[in-house]
């Protein structure tokens, strides 16, 4: 193309940028459009021409190549990174490289041209050996290969050599949903996880090739979701595609952000299994597998659980009992008295309380079959199903014979609501906050009521194995896990002493005919979809 020609085309596409403000004007005056909003769109319309622009500057060049096919497939290209560029996904969606420069320098420069147009066709002639030959001397020579494969990969790096890094991300996040859904069922916690996770980091770093992220990518990931306020799903907008807006945002207000064991636990760690499986499912190197993502400094650090003060819990359970009907002090009791978690006590049932020898124990369930289904009882750990020894305390106070007297849940408001364990928490938790500031104690939540059950019981000599056989924990020791519960360990734990502190008369006033018919019914399908939808995006 002469550069005259070139150069017409050229002055043809930024005439367009200006059509593409008049239009952006235009539509403001039909339907007004905010400041950021069309300075937004006319700088995504600039974006998407600036590599054709490059490309047309080559053309001008007197070294240009003449080759018709090569210019069209570069132009192609061009067009191709110019819309990657402004939607944030494909193979040229990563701003940090400027893709255009590699294709215009096709253009430029003739030995690269040359190298790329100049095929000789296979001589009919030629012998198979003849061409095995070269390979076979190639192949002697493992110095060579070596050096051959990191020119390939230099090359792939600046986008010179076409890269086979597998399946888009979210091509592999679509399939690995998929896969959680027939292994743990439709609407799990771990399908909303991914989705969201998923969505927040093709809005942040781009939709790539799955083998093609590197450690820069999930730290950049980390860094820009520190800024994302905990409240933000809060809002009925909250889209996740639409994270980056929420994080400028906060940025402008110095806002408060996501917690470290947030990002770590809660994103991180999730994106390192999708991209790990993706890779190992599609025979692609896992560049991220070993690599540590650091949590900016910004980003609150994990809040350790204390125990509550003697005198808090005190006035906290004894009011409780005297004001709060049967769930909630009961809720009290058993995690004071157990140190289990919340999440596994509201699903208990009063038939799996069975006597053992002389004591009751709790059997822990992980399925169940009711209404014709067979459903999954949530726990966090195989620990976790461990038998919960029920103390003498409460079985003096009439726990056993009140939960004996028909078979069912022992809090069916809880086991009314989508996430019981979630419902149980929210609940008690509330009543503990609301004793507190009605009386300025000390704070704790329930949670802290687990780290005072461990305190008190190394404080009363029990051995250690039998603290964390009662409140669900992991032996310390491979030896310590092949240990059992007997009778006798069993009867330790249900006389261990009770809190000091505490005035536990109160149990004696635990009223086990207070009715607990649930507030609301069972959510229907939908109900539950959106619930955990808007459960998920706040995590």
């Amino acid at each position: 193309m002469p550069a005259i020609d070139a150069r017409r085309k050229a002055f043809s596409v930024v005439s367009s940028v200006h059509s593409a403000i008049a239009e952006v004007e235009r539509l403001n005056k039909k339907s007004p459009m905010s400041p950021q909003a069309a300075r937004d769109a006319t700088i995504d319309w600039m974006k998407m021409v600036t590599p054709t622009l490059k490309g047309f500057d080559a053309l001008a060049a007197p070294t240009v190549t003449e080759n018709s096919e090569l210019i069209e497939s570069i132009f192609d290209v061009l067009a191709q990174i110019g819309h990657d560029r402004v939607t944030g996904k494909g193979l040229f969606a990563n701003q940090a490289i400027r893709h255009e420069e590699i294709y215009a320098a096709a253009l430029l420069v003739p030995q690269i041209a040359k190298a790329a147009t100049d095929l000789k066709p296979v001589d009919e002639n030629v012998s198979a050996d003849e061409i095995v030959k070269p390979i076979d001397e190639l192949l002697a020579q493992p110095d060579r290969i070596a050096e051959l494969t990191a020119a390939l990969r230099t090359m792939q790096s600046i986008g010179v050599a076409p890269v086979n890094d597998g399946p888009l991300f979210s091509a592999v996040l679509k399939n690995q949903i998929a896969e959680v859904i027939k292994r743990k069922g439709p609407k799990s916690e771990l399908e909303g996880i991914y989705e969201k996770v998923g969505a927040e980091f093709i809005a942040i770093v781009g939709d790539r090739p799955i083998g093609s992220y590197r450690r820069v990518d999930l730290q950049e990931y980390a860094n820009e979701i520190s800024w994302l306020s905990p409240n933000a799903s809060s809002s009925d907008s909250y889209r996740h595609e639409n994270v980056k807006t929420y994080i400028a945002r906060n940025k402008k207000a110095q806002g408060q952000g996501l917690a470290a064991k947030s990002i770590r636990d809660g994103r991180i760690s999730h994106l390192k299994a999708i991209i790990g499986r993706g890779c190992e499912d599609n025979d692609q190197q896992n560049r991220v597998a070993n690599t540590r993502v650091r949590v900016p400094d910004r980003a609150r650090p994990p809040v350790k659980h204390k125990a509550p003060e003697p005198h808090a819990l005190n006035y906290v359970l004894n009011v409780a009992v005297d004001t709060e009907g049967l769930t909630t002090p009961l809720m009290l009791a058993l995690g004071t008295l157990t140190g289990r978690r919340v999440s596994l006590l509201a699903t208990l049932r009063r038939e799996a309380l069975v006597r053992w020898h002389d004591v009751y124990v709790i059997e822990v369930e992980t399925h169940r079959y009711e209404n014709g289904v067979w459903t999954r009882i949530p726990f966090k750990t195989n620990e976790s199903r461990e038998c919960i020894v029920v103390p003498n305390a409460l079985v003096e106070a009439g726990f056993v014979t009140w939960a004996q007297q028909a078979p069912g849940p022992m809090f069916p408001e809880f086991m009314a609501c989508a996430d019981p364990g979630d419902a149980a928490q929210k609940r008690v938790n509330r009543v503990i906050q609301k004793i507190i500031d009605k009386h300025k104690l000390p704070r704790f939540t329930y949670h802290g009521l687990r780290a005072g059950r461990i305190d008190d019981a190394l404080d009363n000599q029990i051995a250690p194995h039998l603290v964390q056989h009662q409140v669900g924990h992991k032996a310390d020791s491979v030896h310590g896990r092949y240990r059992s519960l007997t009778p006798k360990q069993a009867s330790l734990i249900a006389n261990q002493p009770l809190p000091e502190g505490v005035d536990w008369s109160c149990l004696e006033r635990l009223d086990f005919s207070a009715p607990q018919t649930p507030t609301r019914k069972r959510r229907t399908s939908e109900q539950l979809k959106v619930v955990r939808a808007r459960r998920t995006r706040s995590k």
